[in-house]
């Protein structure tokens, strides 16, 4: 019977749009790290990018405890012929990429386990994602709609005071019609007309 690994695992997952990740320091002490979605999915796009010999001059934050990570959960379950490339550096610059020969990179799936999916919620319900220059021409459009209310809300109150003016020159006053109260008049009691042929009371 072999014995149970008792080592912490290296990813686990918080909540539907974010994973720890468990950081090793020099010492031997560990802890966790938080990463949401949007950041897993750089470092798999990155980690794309590195296998096409291309190096950006800016690596995501963490992505080196990421990797590494993934290191020690392969090695736990035996994986073999993935992983992920690795970055070396000439200082704090980013140099070359190296990766082990014949390896291919690992899929969402075999890093942070079966069912995960990092796309986000508006993806995973089929919501298009509104582009940046759609989100301008929205918001130019509500401040010509609101410009257009505020010109047409003046020139009624123009009219209407225009008309108030008149009317006061006349001697009328009408009720504001911007006002919700009424003048309410008392309702004269209305005459009884008794025939004439019916008898006097």
């Amino acid at each position: 019977m072999g014995l149970k690994d008792s080592s912490p695992p290296e990813f686990v997952k918080i909540d539907h749009e974010s994973y720890n990740v468990r950081v090793v320091t020099k010492e031997g002490a560990s802890y966790y790290e938080s990463y949401h979605n949007e950041q897993l999915r750089d470092f798999f796009t990155l980690e794309h990018h590195l296998r096409q010999q291309e190096l950006p001059s800016k690596i995501p934050t963490g992505f080196e405890d990421f990797h590494i990570a993934f290191d020690r959960e392969a090695e736990r379950k035996n994986l073999s012929g993935v992983s992920f490339a690795q970055i070396n550096y000439d200082g704090v610059e980013p140099s070359s990429i190296l990766w082990t020969p014949g390896s291919r990179s690992p899929t969402v799936q075999e890093v942070l386990g079966v069912g995960a999916d990092l796309r986000s919620r508006s993806e995973k319900l089929g919501i298009r994602a509104m582009t940046e220059e759609e989100d301008v021409v929205l918001r130019q459009m509500a401040i010509r709609q609101m410009g257009e209310m505020l010109r047409m809300d003046r020139y009624k109150r123009k009219a209407f005071n225009e008309r108030e003016d008149r009317r006061q020159q006349k001697g009328v006053r009408l009720p504001d019609a911007y006002s919700r109260h009424t003048t309410g008049t008392k309702a004269k009691p209305r005459r009884r007309h008794c025939s004439s042929s019916s008898p006097p009371p």
